[in-house]
């Protein structure tokens, strides 16, 4: 099975995706290829990714809002997707769940799920 993470940065999926993916993994051989933007410091978290395992797809977002740049970030999405042939697209934040399910539809895939982390913590919620 052939699983795709799209997150904003590859910083978002070391942070927050790293329970996922690590349960992903030991669950079975499923090849696991995260989609994202590289974070703009010297770090290299796509190369963390790839040391778990996982391939690393780059793909350019705009954190601003710019229809040209949008379209074109969905595109990209879109090519990925009809490149691998994704089972399950698994999309975080708000860019990849707004355009990721449009993509992943375009391209065939009819299992697509979105999150949105909850950055509250629960003394908030009372």
């Amino acid at each position: 099975m052939k699983i795709a993470l799209v997150v904003p940065l590859d910083f978002t999926a070391v942070l927050c995706c790293k329970i996922w993916i690590e349960d992903l993994q030991l669950r079975s051989d499923d090849k696991l290829v995260v989609i994202g933007e590289y974070f703009p410091d010297k770090n290299n978290y796509q190369e963390e990714l790839r040391s778990w395992g996982v391939v690393f797809e780059h793909v350019p977002m705009s954190r601003h809002i710019n229809p040209l740049l949008d379209l074109k970030y969905m595109w990209s999405l879109w090519k990925i997707f009809r490149k691998y042939k994704f089972d399950y697209v698994l999309n975080t934040c708000t860019k990849p769940n707004i355009y990721g399910p449009l993509a992943a539809r375009l391209a065939g895939t009819n299992k697509i799920l979105i999150s949105v982390f909850n950055a509250s913590s629960s003394e908030n919620n009372s």
